[in-house]
């Protein structure tokens, strides 16, 4: 199991997006929606076609990666990411590699072993036998993470928080207005350093507060149950950072997930 990796401070919304061929009616532009809905759509399903170059401005810092709410295909699909210092990738920073998207539908989620330091992205995604003839992506993530040298403590709790309502009629009948729940993961970093606590913890809150987008990544080794624990979301709650100790520190997060 890998350590959690927590992305935040979402950059794609400045970029600059290119590459592939999109429809014009579901352009590149759409994925700096927040509204997953509104989708960028490749106009077919060739590999030439679903390429994302993603161009920062400048040199920043990611860790977190996701293109979410996909219609990826769940057999013989690929991706490759890829960072750099230059707009062709002559050379790369980062490079996963070609790697099986299968267990990465309908959110293709990726926590970076390190933090790496590139202007340029680019996201290849192969999936030529898509049924729908084309692929389609509902947001971008890019950002930095907090990402702990300690994992989080013993006793996390992963749930759906309902949002169904419910009316009684005078006869005791209930009347459901029927919702998507959402997930909810909360969980404690008992071992911060001082230097995570300040620079990565108190500042993705100092960004984010609750309204900016999380993208949580609980073991970004995991294949199995990822579509399950990681997910885009937001902070339900902002809850102060402990010192109980000279050099220790803790942090609770509650992430809550976004649907729509």
């Amino acid at each position: 199991m890998s350590n959690l990796v927590l992305g935040y401070n979402n950059l794609i919304d400045n970029a600059t997006l290119s590459g592939g061929s999109w429809s014009g009616a579901l352009p590149l532009s759409n994925l700096k929606s927040r509204y997953l809905s509104k989708a960028a759509r490749s106009t077919n399903a060739l590999a030439a076609s679903t390429l994302i170059d993603i161009d920062l401005g400048s040199a920043k810092a990611v860790q977190a990666f996701g293109a979410i709410r996909t219609n990826i295909g769940a057999s013989g699909a690929t991706y490759r990411l890829r960072g750099s210092s230059v707009s062709n990738f002559a050379s790369s920073i980062y490079d996963s590699g070609t790697v099986s998207a299968n267990a990465q539908t309908p959110d293709l989620i990726i926590g970076l072993p390190a933090s790496v330091t590139a202007r340029y992205w680019r996201l290849e995604i192969t999936d030529t036998a898509n049924a729908a003839g084309y692929v389609q992506i509902g947001r971008l993530f890019i950002g930095p993470a907090l990402a702990p040298a300690d994992n989080y403590s013993q006793g996390a709790e992963l749930g759906y928080q309902s949002r169904t309502g419910v009316q009684q009629s005078l006869g005791g009948v209930d009347h459901f207005d029927i919702r998507t729940g959402r997930r909810l993961f909360a969980f404690a970093l008992d071992w911060l350093t001082e230097a995570e606590a300040h620079n990565q913890a108190l500042e993705l809150q100092r960004i984010c507060d609750i309204h900016g987008e999380v993208l949580l990544i609980r073991d970004p080794s995991d294949t199995t149950y990822n579509q399950k624990r990681h997910y885009l979301g937001r902070l339900q709650q902002l809850s102060p950072i402990k010192n109980p100790y000279l050099t220790n520190h803790q942090a609770g997060f509650e992430v809550l997930e976004i649907v729509a």
